[in-house]
């Protein structure tokens, strides 16, 4: 009787993807699936958009596969990067539409409505040092959310829940944070050189 293959390692079915082996892919969706579903479920929230997230990852998966470098991770880690990769795309794509229905513009001009005007210091003056000086002054409990999901690039349910508040609160937090930072800067972004 013959012995019975060992199964693959999700390292071997990656790199029997990477040479477009699509048993491959199959087995590590059989594999793989209910564990990375249920990682987008928990930030999604939404079984849906969840089931159209794992769907991304292993498109990416197969489109990827070839570029895995198993010393930086273990390929478990991998999918398991690129699944929340995916589903924090999502978050932010769904923030971003709701922003724009809300506000009624597009979410670059709802992020902040500061003043620019086309001669605003000397040559060679560094806006963003003031900037990054204002946002310094904010306190904590502003800056931080602020950092986290404009400079981050977060959508605003992941922000709230790595700062462990209700999403309303923090959505309070970064409006208040912006109009101090307006007022902040207003001063010096209308400043007319001499």
């Amino acid at each position: 009787m013959p012995t019975p293959e060992p199964p693959s390692t999700l390292l071997d079915l990656i790199r029997r993807i990477a040479a477009e082996d699509e048993a491959a892919i199959s087995e590590l969706w059989d594999r793989t699936a209910p564990r990375l579903r249920a990682l987008a479920r928990r930030l999604v929230t939404d079984h849906h958009a969840a089931d159209e997230v794992l769907s991304d990852v292993f498109v990416q998966i197969w489109r990827d596969a070839a570029t895995f470098d198993p010393s930086r991770a273990s390929a478990e880690s991998w999918m398991l990067m690129i699944t929340r990769s995916r589903s924090l795309d999502r978050l932010r794509s769904k923030t971003a539409r709701a922003s724009e229905r809300e506000v009624g513009r597009a979410p670059d001009e709802a992020l902040v409505d500061l003043p620019v005007p086309t001669s605003v210091k000397p040559p060679g003056h560094d806006v963003g040092a003031e900037v990054r000086d204002a946002l310094g002054r904010l306190p904590d409990l502003l800056r931080r959310p602020i950092e986290i999901a404009f400079f981050g690039q977060v959508a605003y349910q992941e922000v709230a829940r790595l700062l462990g508040v209700p999403e309303g609160t923090l959505k309070s937090r970064i409006r208040t944070g912006l109009r101090l930072l307006k007022e902040q800067l207003a001063p010096v972004l209308m400043e007319q050189p001499s």
